[in-house]
């Protein structure tokens, strides 16, 4: 009789399962994510070893924002720099933001503008956004870098 029981409440137990709706619950889902989130960091830690540039940014957003890393800013820094050395702009955006907001690293000002400097060179246009601002106080040199903001796509830098 307990063994019919038994039976019945698994088999009762199945059925209802086969018939809800396929929810996860919270821990099923962070689970999922962070499996998926660690791969992608282990994915992009080697292909940044490898030289691709693009995986050395992405690791470096991971860093800075401490994605399912603790986060570490002087390795965010390092490694936008590390991009940034070999043309990848946005990186060179990252950096020279890092270095401008004192965003967990040494404030510096001169040295941000550098990076917004070769950015907005690069094409990087919301670098180009930021130098206007930076040299508010210039008007021929805001006016300068807001008009390759222009050019760049920032139509709102645009002169009517």
């Amino acid at each position: 009789m307990h063994k019919l029981l038994l039976l019945t409440s698994l088999l009762l137990s199945v059925s209802l399962y086969a018939q809800a709706p396929n929810l996860e619950t919270a821990e099923e889902e962070a689970y999922r994510y962070s499996i998926q989130d660690l791969y992608e960091f282990n994915l992009y830690t080697k292909e940044c070893n490898d030289s691709i540039v693009k995986s050395c940014h992405l690791l470096a957003d991971i860093y800075r924002e401490g994605v399912d890393v603790r986060p570490n800013k002087p390795k965010a820094l390092a490694l936008y720099k590390k991009a940034c050395d070999v043309n990848y702009m946005d990186s060179c955006t990252s950096y020279a933001t890092m270095l401008e907001t004192g965003n967990g690293v040494k404030k510096d000002l001169n040295k941000a503008a550098k990076y917004y400097h070769l950015a907005c060179e690069g094409g990087s246009g919301i670098s180009c956004l930021v130098l206007g601002s930076m040299y508010r106080n210039n008007k021929a040199e805001a006016d300068k870098y807001n008009k390759l903001a222009c050019e760049l796509g920032y139509k709102s830098m645009c002169e009517e």
